[in-house]
């Protein structure tokens, strides 16, 4: 038996990742590497269009230029993307939170009771 006491703070138990029923820590995952690989390759993918561009036209430094331009302008956009859902992933927490969906069963570090024993009140315990 563990004591939760020695746990650290953010500390999510992999069984529950394990065992979640609907997928969701792995849809966040898999979002969240799909996010990580889109922001480089947009930089990457614009730099090389630039440089096909130079080489097959006499415009030299600005095709290149261009393309970084526009990459670093997708990865800008991939960026507020990132932000838009992180958002709404706090957000969908803050809901849990009001409809009573204890994210980890079992862990009340947190100090909500999810409506178990006050007959769905969501005060913070003292």
């Amino acid at each position: 038996m563990t004591n939760d006491a020695n746990k650290a703070p953010g500390y999510v138990d992999l069984r529950s990742i394990v065992e979640d029923k609907d997928n969701r820590h792995r849809r966040e995952a898999g979002r969240a590497q799909l996010y990580a690989l889109e922001i480089p390759v947009s930089v990457i993918v614009g730099a090389v269009l630039g440089k096909l561009i130079d080489d097959h036209f006499p415009v030299a430094p600005w095709g290149i230029t261009i393309g970084l331009l526009a990459g670093l302008g997708a990865a800008g956009r991939a960026i507020y993307r990132v932000i838009l859902w992180q958002r709404s992933l706090a957000n969908s927490d803050a809901t849990a939170h009001d409809i009573g969906y204890d994210p980890v069963p079992g862990d009340d570090r947190d100090g909500y009771d999810y409506g178990k024993d006050s007959g769905g009140s969501h005060d913070r315990q003292a």
